[in-house]
């Protein structure tokens, strides 16, 4: 949803399943990118309906940062790590950690909260070292999501319903709304965004408001995992 640059873009959207398009610069971001969580990711927990391996729609690896599945698996510190596997172009399997995710309910709806994984995070923080700009370690992407026995669903926030919301005078001043820039070039896009830079007491309360409006939400594209693997793919 939130389009805001930071150095920790290419380590969260490697978990969407359209990380293809994401990588190849689309003006997407499809999570809730916020800046400052405060203490709530200690107050999220481990989802045990999400433990396991669950499968994408993708190319097993032959597609631009297409995985062929995601492992939630649990870590000694009360998170899942994520682990994505992919084929190499000689059928061998690869993983990598890419990120800790934690479940935050909010009057039963349930949002994945994800930030990169402390190998991602180290590089991270060593390239903005480098680059001279700043070191964010507190970032989190938070996904919307539904789960079932055989089918994790995400969604996200349309940008136009929080654009509306922000005109509410009991929200208006915990959204940022602002002129949209390429993740690119950073130039104006010519469109407005808007984006929750952190997460209170107030913010959680507006995020409930907005999802007890399914209108406010969108499926993401092939954004549907599953346990069994795809047609013609093996486990």
């Amino acid at each position: 949803m939130q389009r805001k640059p930071n150095r920790r873009a290419p380590a969260l959207a490697v978990f969407v399943v359209c990380s293809a398009i994401l990588l190849c610069g689309a003006e997407c971001e499809p999570w809730i990118n916020t800046e400052d969580v405060g203490g709530y990711w200690e107050k999220a927990k481990v989802d045990p309906a999400l433990k396991g391996r669950w499968y994408g729609p993708g190319t097993g690896g032959r597609g631009l940062g297409e995985f062929r599945s995601y492992r939630f698996v649990n870590a000694k510190d009360g998170v899942y790590n994520v682990i994505a596997e992919q084929t190499d172009r000689e059928g061998k399997e690869k993983a990598k950690t890419i990120l800790q995710a934690r479940t935050l309910t909010i009057n039963g709806h349930r949002f994945l909260m994800v930030r990169s994984s402390p190998a991602e995070m180290a590089r991270d923080i060593e390239r903005a070292k480098k680059e001279g700009l700043p070191i964010h370690t507190n970032y989190v992407g938070l996904w919307r999501y539904t789960v079932a026995e055989d089918e994790l669903i995400f969604r996200h926030l349309r940008n136009d319903a929080l654009v509306k919301a922000a005109e509410d005078p009991r929200w208006k001043d915990i959204i940022e709304v602002k002129p949209e820039k390429s993740l690119l070039h950073g130039k104006p896009t010519g469109k407005t965004v808007a984006s929750i830079p952190k997460l209170n007491a107030k913010t959680v309360r507006l995020m409930e408001w907005l999802a007890d409006t399914p209108d406010n939400w969108e499926k993401e594209k092939d954004g549907t995992l599953r346990r069994k693997p795809p047609k013609g793919q093996t486990d």
